[in-house]
């Protein structure tokens, strides 16, 4: 929702493989956007697509992250988009620089930095060993949807050969320069915002559960969904290199 043009956006996938983003009236229900989403490339097929995150506002524009269909049906890469709030003038698109797969799916979608920066978990890609492409990871995109930073793990192509990616989350970004993300391995990774450094530059790592779903942040303290057990609250600082689980929740609460 944009309180500025008292919008409610949202992005349709319809019959023919066709999505559309819309913006439609919360005063009315009147539709005043309605602008065609386009993926497709050398190896995209929007019969493989998935518009699967939430959508963020960010300085008047919209940004949705794509994905594959259950199973990972396809030769499909991952994706971010970018279109204008008034679905007027280009579409940006990033496109994890894989062969395959490289989902950016977790529901919570891509999160605002703090310079306007774009802070967005992808998911397995192909590579299992030799080069590493990008996906795996924890990225921070320019506005203009241009990697600016990575995180990955080091374990990030047994992370892929084995789908154990950190796509099912998004970027928790906390007080204090701290940035936390679980992924399907379980483990937590503490970052620093302003320095995450590429592959293995974790500032602390500590096995809490496998979370799916989206997170919350609440000053220095991540409340991560947990698929494996109950919601987690847990305490993070960057600078000291700490991860401290300070509650679970109800053992038969599971998830988001």
């Amino acid at each position: 929702y944009d309180q500025a043009d008292g919008l409610v956006y949202a992005i349709a996938d319809t019959t023919g493989y066709h999505f559309t983003l819309y913006g439609l009236s919360v005063r009315d229900g009147a539709v005043k956007v309605n602008r065609t989403v386009t993926l497709t490339t050398s190896l995209n097929n929007p019969a493989w697509d998935q518009q699967r995150t939430a959508l963020t506002l960010d300085d008047g524009r919209i940004y949705a992250g794509f994905g594959g269909l259950t199973g990972d049906c396809g030769p499909y890469v991952g994706a971010v988009v970018g279109i204008p709030a008034s679905g007027k003038g280009s579409q940006l698109t990033f496109f994890t620089p894989t062969t395959r797969e490289g989902a950016v799916w977790g529901t919570g979608g891509p999160v605002v930095g703090p310079h306007g920066d774009l802070w967005i978990a992808i998911g397995n890609g192909a590579a299992t060993g030799s080069a590493y492409d990008g996906s795996d990871s924890v990225t921070a995109l320019t506005p203009g949807l241009k990697r600016a930073g990575f995180f990955a793990p080091s374990t990030w192509a047994d992370d892929n050969a084995n789908d154990l990616d950190l796509g099912s989350t998004q970027p928790a970004l906390a007080a204090g320069n701290s940035t936390l993300i679980i992924g399907k391995r379980g483990e937590a990774y503490l970052l620093d915002t302003t320095d995450m450094g590429g592959i293995g530059h974790q500032q602390a790592e500590q096995m809490i559960c496998k979370a799916f779903g989206a997170a919350a942040v609440d000053g220095d303290v991540v409340y991560e969904p947990c698929r494996t057990g109950p919601l987690v609250a847990i305490s993070v600082n960057a600078a000291k290199r700490q991860i401290q689980v300070r509650w679970h929740g109800p053992a038969d609460a599971s998830g988001s």
